[in-house]
């Protein structure tokens, strides 16, 4: 009898603990690669103002014209008509100079506020009584701001990005599962990480194709909370309040609130509730949702064609997202190639 060596042993399927320790950091390593993306992608990040705040001003400016046929009708001076010209067409602070030019939110909030405030604040100020051309007043003021108060919303994500994305990306990291600082951990962010990865039981090449192209960053995104937004917000709270838009807002809420106080004052039970709104908070969501709607398109794309996207694990990642067969030789690899960062959950 002769007495070769051994016959090499046929490549194993991965045990259940190894497809899902590989396609949770798989998953993680998606994640990552998508958040860059949508961070370098910040010009496609597009908000629009809070519609149903929006709606409540509009709804504002009609109640307070039919308010005023109920006030007195005010004297000639009221209205505060020529001696605010000049402020009606001024910028309000902070609003830059594209936006000077080019209307939007920043232009006029600008115009518009601008009148309100040289209107409302004089006609509206102490030892003035409520008259029907004051309330007038206000509603111009309102309305000029109305007419085209969507454009700047549309930039406030692309900026906050602009200005924080190394921030913003560390927040996100925190919540795909320790990816920060180069740490990975073991850990439990998605239930179900091989039928993320490779779609359906036996995870072949059919089950691959039919997989969901945006399955883990929708997983991600469902599990997030409150507490993903406040990190967020913390990061980017000084850059939000310094947008001109923002401080526009500000303005135009605060000119509704005094217009609700003056409405009261008429003392015949008419009404407007203020307005309490988090306009910091609603951008921090936003963008969030944004960055989200860009890491699935993403997430499809690097379906389609895995090769080269990922350096941490170039071969498991190209391998994992793929038909291809999955076993402990991939396992194997997998572990070597990260034996020097993995580390107990």
């Amino acid at each position: 009898m002769g007495c070769g060596g051994s016959k090499p042993q046929p490549p194993k399927p991965c045990t259940q603990d190894q497809a899902r320790t590989i396609c949770s950091h798989m998953s993680k390593e998606m994640m990552k690669i998508c958040v860059v993306y949508a961070l370098e992608h910040k010009d496609d990040v597009k908000i629009a103002p809070p519609s149903d705040q929006l709606n409540k001003l509009r709804k504002t400016v009609e109640d307070l014209r039919n308010f005023s046929k109920d006030a007195p009708p005010g004297d000639d001076g009221d209205d505060a008509g020529e001696e605010n010209d000049g402020a009606a067409a001024a910028p309000a602070a902070g609003a830059t100079e594209e936006e000077k030019k080019k209307g939007g939110l920043g232009g006029a909030l600008s115009k518009g506020m601008g009148m309100a405030k040289g209107a409302a604040d004089k006609a509206m100020g102490a030892g003035k009584k409520v008259t029907g051309k004051v309330l007038n007043v206000v509603a111009d003021g309102l309305a000029q701001s109305l007419n085209e108060i969507e454009g700047p919303f549309t930039t406030v994500g692309k900026d906050v990005i602009g200005s924080k994305a190394p921030e913003i990306q560390k927040v996100f990291e925190h919540y795909i599962g320790g990816i920060a600082d180069g740490t990975i951990k073991f850990g439990g962010v998605f239930e179900d990480p091989v039928s993320l990865v490779r779609g359906a039981h036996p995870h072949g090449e059919a089950e691959f194709a039919a997989a969901k192209a945006n399955g883990i960053t929708e997983n991600m995104m469902d599990k997030v909370d409150v507490h993903l937004a406040a990190e967020f917000l913390e990061k980017v709270r000084e850059e939000i309040q310094k947008h001109a838009t923002v401080k526009n807002w500000g303005a135009t809420i605060d000119k509704y609130n005094a217009a609700a106080e003056k409405v009261e004052q008429l003392g015949k039970g008419l009404k407007l509730s203020p307005i309490d709104f988090d306009m910091d908070m609603y951008i921090t969501v936003q963008i969030i949702i944004e960055i989200q709607r860009l890491m699935g398109v993403r997430e499809g794309e690097v379906r389609q064609d895995p090769k080269g996207k990922s350096t941490t694990f170039p071969e498991t990642f190209e391998i994992m997202f793929s038909g291809q067969p999955f076993t402990d030789v991939t396992y194997n690899k997998f572990v070597t190639q990260v034996k020097d960062k993995l580390q107990p959950a």
